[in-house]
């Protein structure tokens, strides 16, 4: 499809003789106060640097007010809420500062930084120069950890399956060189000996008159190296793998199950100072150092959201900037005790509402950052943190006005849920979800299993009991994509006021467009496909086989939702080539400049489907979302509502709804301690809403029995299910 909107006059973004207020002034039109879009941007490792582009673009168009990602795209969505939050903050000056930022980080991540010392020995194959990407250069290994790094990076520029194979083993042979050789130290001994004794027996059988005539020596020689070989090869086996479990015990286990935490210590670079509140306008990071992960994204979000370093923007920033969007629904004020609700509370008051998946594997499920889950309480130490998080992070995070000291809580009967304080290890704190710094929250969401670090913190187990014998225990955060790597029903409506986009990232199949987008609500239906041809070697069908099972445990609910109708058409899917994105760590600018530009066009094709253009009033992608959208709220209500009535009136053994709430006015329904009776207000609206969702259901029936039929049929029928929350 063809884009007939205005043709953007924006040039080149790399030309830095342009002023952004000229740039902005001949680029971006103004945007509507009242146009919002929401986004959802799914995981990945370094295939994030597609998103800055396609975020750009819907920037010029769109407003962002709900912002979510995992992984990788917790860090896109990190970093466009910052740049959302500074243009609400511009007063009409500059406003695009930060979206500018996002659109050039590709070519910062492209970059040529000194090897940070932390690499060790490593040098990159070819390289003549000690420079490497910005972007490898954020995954720095602790020194426990530097040998399975030097592996992992040395198979990263493999074209093929099988060299990776020969690129790992060539690693491993140069990481764990002097484990090999004193794994076959064994051998060399018994070598030394064997050699010894046929030296004794080449010399006695010359010195009696033997008829030899090999030189003693290397009758020695041929006799002792058969014979020692086989127990040099298997020493120096067993000698790479006590290295690889010495690692793995020493170094990966204690570093928080990672190669790299992304913080501060541990790393020879003295950081360099960033802007303070007198400097706001400092560079995020000089040019000349390579930042660990966490220190670097901190930089890139005070930057893109107009702060100064030692400020770090938090979830509060976000819920109170200006600019908030008319309420789109009916919205409760008040809790059930008539206090008001905050912006904490009900997110459909927070003027930029940012939320990031993590995973928490000791609770064994997923959990929404900012953290508001009572019924888990998580804590966090500073000393626990202190590896992974600059120092003005943290003095933020457990600021007395953020940070709270455990407390156990009781429960509605009074009774303790939680252990008491001296039963605790000291210095847990409860952090304030307003309060929580995002770059903590994208850490959270971004420890890719193995190669970055998982987040400890402490949480309750509630399994003993009573609660006198719950203690508090440390538990792991690790990638958010591990339950779900592309949440795409987060911020779902039945009925949107405004376009929630998804940015999805798969393998490029060779007949497949860079961005694809449907076109109509009719596409989008076809799963992924896994290929599994005969014609591929076993190794590879095995290999095949076993990520097939892991990426469907991992991604079923995610592939299930994208292709339902109404989410699949605002679903834009972006296709990557093998060695683009994923673990690809080292790509060169070039490579990442080009991931950008997929994204870019991506944007822009979402653009053109949902916007107006030639002077339409409404964009015709955007009423054909709404009207699947509300059909297909139709039809769940149908299959919801159905023999409704018989259910709550004539269900066998189970006492009528209109009688079990009139008694309820006196006997409390529920049986935990501290319930209450309904009063008359509370049963007379009880009786009126069940009246109203049963005369919802005779209205379907009347309309089946007249023959009249539902105007859109939704294929794949979703279904209105009560699903937990993150």
């Amino acid at each position: 499809m063809q884009s007939s909107l205005p043709k953007l006059a924006c040039p080149d973004w790399r030309d830095r003789t342009m002023t952004s207020a000229r740039r902005e002034a001949e680029a971006c039109p103004p945007i509507p106060e009242d146009r919002f879009c929401d986004i959802v941007m799914k995981g990945g490792t370094t295939s994030g640097v597609v998103y800055p582009g396609a975020v750009a673009e819907l920037a010029e168009r769109y407003r962002f007010h709900s912002i979510g990602g995992t992984s990788a795209g917790a860090i896109a969505a990190a970093l466009t809420a910052a740049a959302e939050y500074r243009r609400r903050h511009s007063d009409g000056r500059c406003p695009h500062a930060g979206f500018e930022q996002l659109r050039r980080l590709p070519e910062v991540l492209g970059e040529s930084v000194p090897m940070p010392a932390s690499f060790g020995r490593l040098r990159r194959e070819g390289a003549q120069d000690p420079d490497v990407p910005r972007l490898l250069s954020l995954f720095q290994p602790q020194p426990a950890t530097r040998r399975l790094f030097q592996v992992l990076v040395h198979s990263l520029n493999a074209p093929s399956t099988g060299k990776r194979w020969v690129a790992i083993v060539g690693g491993l042979l140069r990481a764990y060189r002097w484990w090999i050789a004193g794994g076959a130290v064994p051998a060399v001994l018994v070598g030394i000996g064997w050699l010894m004794t046929w030296w004794h027996v080449s010399l006695s059988i010359g010195s009696s008159g033997g008829t030899s005539t090999w030189p003693p020596i290397v009758f020695a020689v041929m006799a002792v190296v058969p014979s020692c070989l086989p127990i040099a090869l298997v020493g120096g086996v067993l000698g790479l793998l006590a290295g690889l479990a010495w690692d793995i015990a020493f170094g990966v286990v204690p570093n928080g199950f990672g190669l790299c935490r992304g913080g501060p210590a541990g790393n020879a670079e003295e950081d360099p100072p960033g802007p303070s509140k007198t400097d706001t306008r400092r560079e995020a990071a000089p040019s000349s150092y390579a930042l660990p992960l966490t220190v670097w994204l901190h930089r890139q979000i005070q930057q893109a959201a107009g702060l100064p370093f030692d400020e770090p923007l938090t979830f509060e920033h976000l819920w109170h900037a200006p600019g908030y969007p008319t309420e789109p629904f009916p919205l409760p004020t008040a809790d059930k005790e008539g206090k008001p609700l905050s912006r904490e509370e009900n997110r459909y008051l927070r003027s930029i509402d940012l939320q990031i998946v993590t995973t928490s594997l000791t609770h064994g499920r997923p959990f929404l950052v900012p953290l508001q889950d009572q019924s888990s309480r998580v804590f966090f130490k500073r000393e626990d943190l202190e590896p992974y998080f600059p120092d003005v992070v943290l003095d933020a995070m457990f600021d007395e006005a953020a940070a709270q000291p455990y407390s156990p809580a009781t429960g509605a009967d009074g009774r303790p849920l939680d252990p008491p304080v001296g039963a605790v290890t000291e210095g847990l704190f409860e952090i304030a979800a307003g309060k929580l710094p995002v770059v903590v929250a994208a850490r959270l969401s971004l420890s890719f299993p193995l190669l970055v670090s998982a987040v400890p913190a402490w949480s309750i187990d509630y399994t003993p009991y009573p609660a006198t014998l719950r203690r508090v225990r440390r538990c792991w955060f690790s990638d958010g994509g591990i339950c779900s790597n592309f949440p795409i029903h987060m911020f779902d409506a039945s009925l949107p006021p405004w376009p929630t986009f998804g940015l999805s990232l798969h393998q490029r199949h060779s007949t497949h467009e860079r961005a694809w987008l449907p076109d109509t609500h009719l596409e989008g239906r076809a799963d992924d496909w896994r290929d599994f041809d005969e014609d591929l070697d076993s190794w590879t069908l095995f290999g095949r086989f076993v990520w097939g099972i892991v990426g469907t445990m991992q991604n079923w609910k995610d592939s299930t939702s994208a292709r339902m109708p109404g989410f699949r058409d605002r679903i834009v899917h972006i296709g990557l080539d093998a060695d683009e994105g994923g673990l690809n760590l080292n790509m060169d600018k070039e490579k990442i400049e080009r991931l950008s530009g997929y994204g870019a066009l991506g944007g822009k094709k979402l653009i053109c489907k949902f916007l107006p253009k030639n002077g339409d009033a409404y964009a015709r992608g955007w009423s054909e979302h709404r009207w699947v959208r509300f059909n297909v709220l139709l039809n769940g209500v149908r299959e919801r509502t159905r023999a409704l009535r018989y259910a709550s009136r004539e269900a066998p053994h189970a006492m009528p709804l209109p009688d079990q709430i009139q008694r309820a006015r006196t006997d409390p329904p529920l049986g935990c301690k501290g319930e209450v009776a309904l009063s008359e207000a509370q049963a007379a609206a009880l009786h009126r809403l069940l009246e109203a969702m049963e005369s919802v259901e005779k209205i379907f029936d009347e309309l089946e029995e007249s023959g009249v039929s539902q105007p859109y049929s939704p294929t794949p029928e979703p279904a209105l299910r009560s699903r937990p929350p993150f």
